[in-house]
């Protein structure tokens, strides 16, 4: 036990040191890793439990030293960070890399200097630039200036979103730009050094190779399996391997590297062997392991650094070191090292869902490894059948590793995976990998040389693809999970190590944790249902989508209604599939009974399919008038079984005891614009009301209170996002609302909310909430009073004093030193 825990608490001690003096260079992280392996000599033999313990202690003061400076980190003056703001400047930058995709280009930056050319000023930090309309391609290494708006990277800041601003961070970037095309960029020059243009030279031609010898399909996945560009791959393809669970084949991970390894360590040591003298003098199996590191290095070059990739390499090379020091090899070991050693080079790995995949199934495998041996005795039928159970079970372990990892990444869990792998991997593995790596180390002496490889590879990437389409077509091949909590996966975590260690357990201590088990889960299991079937409480919550729109009404009793389901930009991004979705799953909603498009506009329809495909609502309600249809606008058409529902004013039903009424539009609203033709509805909870407003204007506004339809509103959504169309005053002292909820994009280019308008909310006294600065804003009510939640990260809502947001008028560092939670309290007026 003390041989697995003294490396890594070792190496987080050491840590310490480093987070404590804020050693960055690549001298002082060498150096400690020189002492870290020092010290885990000195302590290797040491059976002593209270040092254990001690070093232990002093290791988690380590991490958390460690890890609080890197969630803190100190810029200083010349950093890029201190420029972000809405004013452009002018950048001089080294490109790390560049990276084209479907939705544009990527660049990843180290700034040189900023501001114009006659007065520039040094400056350091890295940076990420986004170019919507790339026309040229830029290699890494060389000097580029441009002029723009330098900005911090925000989430969404709904429950169950991705992480993006992590997701930066833990590449040093907090910083970013956005241009919608390259002809801004001017190119000062390119001097890589050597290493980088040898890499790059020979990346173009591995990737010239690959696309003249194989079809787009395959092409694209020996890219990915290759090189790392994974943006080549189709995205049919992609959904098919996710499904199947061998999406991970995608990746250059420690199957990869290990596979190269392998093959690299069975050829060397079979021409090693041929020599007597070698079997003699020397053991050729740790000469054999020496060469074939070359290799497994080489690829991870040509690859990239991914953190899986690392991973494998530092296992490898502890492995190879044990074998020459003549000392037997120890996966847990080494894979200690291996994380300790990432986690002191980059502290936020520990956030990476690749390094939680990665870890967890190596850890899953080789727990299951000491459990389950492969005998060889028998006969040649009886070894296969063994070998054959031997792989389901490994790749069995590795999914119930990963599973809530999984889950709560990308909500999606492949139930057929254990199956699938057994018939894909070696495809897409060995019969893939190996022969495609030789063609990459051929090309640079001869490109007919590679051919054959290529085509070998080529051809194992078209059965593997093939084979998993046919694992991927059945419907119970994939469950779209549940989003589950940190303590939901502690507990997972928990039960499968009692299904470990049940037989190493005492009969006392296994009635003990069976029993915790149990309760544990019995609790989650009625806190959820209460929450889903049982809560007489009204649940509205504004979701930040960008610059669009997208609500969700949980009434009470279960039901639930999505009100617009936001954008779908061009980039790709489908707020639907990527926002809305994992809030849904994160809140346990399998199942949608509403979902109210209110008009014809991709940003309050765009991520419409995703819903449909998803969560199969039974009914779309929306207006079903004009030349292009909501229904169209979110490509609808095609997906089979939600009843549409064309509404009208004055049309109604009461849900689990909230009235609901349309109010917008008039039965014949054809000569209307598409905004002013947007859905109106208004949710009655007892006293507490809510008016959702779509995107009309003036016109609209000016039929509606004529109508009567719609009176004081408790909460309001603001009509278009606070344009200076709509809100007109007659609407504001008609509507009286508490509070009004703008849904806006952060610094969007149409200066939404308008400044007139919200003043004129002020003046009325209504409390002002925008889903750009506070994220998702959850409204609570009982039907006598309400209770709103509001803040980048919503987990829990409590009652707190009011408080009163800024209009977003200062500047973005007075936007982000707001309060990241705020709460406010309050009774309804009607």
């Amino acid at each position: 036990m003390a041989s697995f825990l003294l490396p890594s608490a070792t190496l987080f001690l050491a840590a310490a040191s480093t987070a404590i003096t804020g050693g960055e260079s690549l001298l002082a992280r060498v150096g400690l890793a020189v002492a870290c392996l020092w010290a885990w000599v000195v302590f290797r033999r040491t059976k002593s439990r209270g040092e254990t313990l001690l070093l232990l202690l002093f290791a988690s003061a380590a991490g958390f030293a460690l890890g609080w400076r890197a969630l803190n980190p100190e810029f200083g003056p010349t950093h890029v960070v201190r420029l972000a703001g809405l004013r452009p400047v002018r950048v001089v930058a080294r490109v790390v890399s560049a990276e084209r995709g479907s939705g544009g280009e990527t660049m990843e930056l180290e700034a040189l200097g900023v501001g114009p050319k006659d007065g520039e000023r040094p400056a350091r930090g890295r940076l990420m630039v986004g170019i919507a309309k790339p026309s040229r391609s830029v290699t890494p290494g060389c000097r580029v200036a441009f002029t723009g708006a330098l900005r911090r990277p925000a989430n969404f800041g709904n429950q169950g979103s991705f992480d993006y601003e992590s997701y930066l961070a833990r590449r040093g970037i907090y910083v970013r730009a956005f241009l919608w095309d390259d002809s801004g960029i001017e190119l000062l020059g390119c001097s890589p050094g050597p290493l980088e243009e040898v890499l790059e030279a020979w990346r173009g031609k591995v990737r010239s190779a690959i696309l003249s010898r194989g079809r787009r399909r395959e092409a694209g996945v020996l890219l990915a399996m290759v090189l790392g560009e994974r943006h080549s791959v189709a995205t049919r393809v992609r959904e098919q391997m996710i499904r199947a669970g061998v999406a991970h084949a995608l990746a250059i991970s420690g199957l990869h590297v290990g596979v190269v390894f392998g093959a690299a360590y069975w050829v060397l040591r079979w021409l090693l062997s041929r020599r007597i003298s070698l079997l003699l003098s020397a053991d050729v199996s740790a000469l054999a392991m020496l060469g074939a590191f070359l290799p497994a290095l080489g690829y991870a070059f040509l690859a990239g650094g991914r953190v899986s990739t690392l991973r494998a390499l530092i296992m490898i090379a502890a492995m190879v070191m044990a074998s020459l020091a003549g000392r037997p090899t120890r996966a847990l070991r080494a894979l200690a090292h291996a994380a300790s050693l990432l986690v002191i080079a980059n502290p936020l790995v520990l956030t990476d869902p690749s390094f939680q995949l990665s870890f967890a199934s190596v850890l899953g495998i080789v727990a299951l490894a000491k459990k389950t041996a492969w005998r060889q005795e028998g006969g040649a039928c009886l070894r296969l059948f063994r070998l054959a159970a031997s792989s389901f079970l490994v790749s069995l372990a590795a999914t119930l590793a990963t599973a809530p990892i999984t889950a709560a990444h990308f909500g999606r869990v492949s139930l057929i995976a254990p199956i699938a792998n057994l018939a894909v991997l070696p495809l897409l593995g060995p019969g893939a990998v190996v022969p495609a790596v030789a063609a990459a180390f051929l090309v640079p002496l001869s490109e007919n040389a590679a051919l054959l490889p290529l085509l070998g590879a080529s051809y194992s990437v078209r059965l593997g693809l093939y084979l998993t389409e046919l694992f991927s077509a059945p419907r119970v091949a994939a469950w779209s999970s549940f989003v589950p909590t940190q303590a939901e996966i502690l507990l997972y975590y928990a039960c499968l190590g009692l299904l470990f260690f049940w037989r190493a357990l005492r009969p006392g201590w296994r009635r003990i944790a069976a029993s915790f088990c149990l309760f544990a889960l019995a609790c989650d299991c009625g806190f959820w249902i209460w929450q889903r079937h049982f809560d007489w409480r009204l649940h509205v919550t504004f979701l930040s989508v960008g610059q669009g729109d997208a609500a969700v009404v949980e009434f009470p009793g279960g039901r639930t209604m999505v009100i617009d389901a936001g954008p779908r930009f061009r980039s790709g991004f489908d707020t639907g599939e990527r926002v809305v979705a994992p809030f849904l799953k994160s809140r346990k909603i399998a199942r949608l009974d509403y979902l109210v498009l209110t008009h014809a506009q991709r940003d309050h329809c765009g991520g419409a399919r995703a819903l449909v495909r998803e969560f199969s609502p039974a009914e779309i309600w929306w207006h079903g008038a004009g030349e292009r249809s909501c229904i169209e606008a979110g490509d609808l058409r095609s997906l089979p079984g939600p009843r549409l529902v064309s509404v009208r004013r004055g049309m109604g039903r009461e849900i689990g005891g909230v009235r609901l009424r349309v109010c917008h539009p008039p039965p014949h609203s054809r000569h209307l614009e598409e905004n002013n033709r947007s859905v109106v509805l208004n949710l009655a909870h007892r006293s507490v009301s809510f008016a959702f407003t779509g995107d009309i204007e003036a016109a609209a506004e000016r039929s509606i209170v004529s109508s009567g339809c719609l009176g004081p509103s408790t909460v309001l959504k603001a009509p278009h996002h606070g344009s200076a169309t709509s809100s007109t005053p007659l609407f504001v002292e008609t509507l009286a609302p508490r509070l009004v909820v703008f849904s806006v994009g952060r610094e969007n280019r149409f200066g939404f909310p308008r400044p007139e308008v919200l003043a004129r909310y002020r003046r009325r006294g209504a409390r002002i909430f925008r889903t750009d600065v506070e994220g998702a804003i959850e409204v609570i009510s009982d039907g006598r009073s309400y209770r709103v939640c509001a803040g980048r990260r919503i987990r829990r809502c409590r009652a707190a004093p009011a408080l009163t947001l800024g209009d977003g008028r200062g500047s973005l560092a007075e936007a982000l030193a707001l309060p990241r939670r705020s709460s406010l309290s309050g009774r309804s007026r009607r």
